[in-house]
């Protein structure tokens, strides 16, 4: 069984279009999404239609942007609000501008975590930490990040697990006491062998909108070989970029800032 792993679309048509390319390329039998399928760029409901209609996507959890674009701003305290960049708010008001009743109730609908059961390994998928959402805001960016997240892999017996949220290619690998935290573009050059003795935290990087100087990726797991690769890909950035020009942004200058973001 091949498993594609996607995580952080972020309304980017485009990105998502080139990376099922790529997916259909490879082969794989299933595609998991690990959340935030809206927020930021230009095409939410678009993005969503994509994965409502593709056979192949079999699992996905729910992600910060997802809950927030589907239920709108307007109920977020000054507290809640300011935990969001500016770039954030802009993208997540026109979310909220486009989507229809359907479409946020099918965002909501997901978990926001799961244990895959498969006959050759069981898995657990999140958008967040396994930590959760009150673990560093459920990131995974620091040693400590990942100990923190690794114990609660462990302490429910569980030995593998794939997350989002930072955006970044990640690995965290435990032999006994020993963790290994890897994060950066450099993770995708290596295959990760899944051995019955460790435990796996993985980032499979961003679909939409990578980070640190990175590239948009996702991850092939494939339980016949055990193995996970992380698969890098290219798409038309101008394209994305002229869409958000064009998208109605209630901020005037949020189609600027958004755009830079993809250069």
């Amino acid at each position: 069984m091949k498993y594609a792993i996607i995580s952080d679309i972020h309304s980017n048509l485009q990105a998502l279009e080139a990376a099922l390319k790529e997916i259909k390329k490879i082969g794989a039998d299933s595609i998991i999404c690990l959340g935030d399928i809206v927020g930021y760029n230009a095409n939410p409901s678009e993005c969503i239609s994509l994965i409502k209609n593709d056979t192949k996507f079999t699992y996905r959890v729910k992600g910060n942007h997802d809950i927030t674009g589907a239920k709108g701003l307007d109920g977020l305290s000054y507290f809640e609000i300011n935990e969001w960049s500016q770039d954030a708010i802009d993208g997540l008001r026109l979310t909220d501008f486009i989507l229809n009743a359907e479409d946020r109730k099918w965002i909501l609908s997901a978990p926001e975590t799961l244990e895959i059961k498969d006959s050759k390994m069981n898995f657990f998928i999140s958008h967040y930490s396994p930590a959760g959402r009150d673990s560093n805001f459920g990131y995974v960016l620091s040693e400590w990040d990942a100990n923190t997240a690794m114990r609660y892999l462990r302490a429910k017996n569980i030995n593998l697990g794939f997350f989002g949220h930072t955006h970044v290619p990640t690995t965290v690998i435990s032999k006994k006491s020993k963790v290994l935290f890897e994060i950066g573009s450099h993770v995708c050059n290596d295959t990760i062998e899944i051995y019955e003795d460790r435990h796996y935290l993985v980032n499979p990087g961003s679909i939409g909108q990578p980070r640190k100087n990175g590239f948009v990726s996702f991850a092939i797991f494939d339980t016949e070989k055990m193995t996970i690769d992380f698969v890098p890909f290219t798409y038309n950035i101008q394209k994305a970029k002229d869409a958000i020009m064009k998208a109605p942004y209630k901020n005037p200058n949020a189609n600027i800032r958004l755009s830079n973001r993809l250069i």
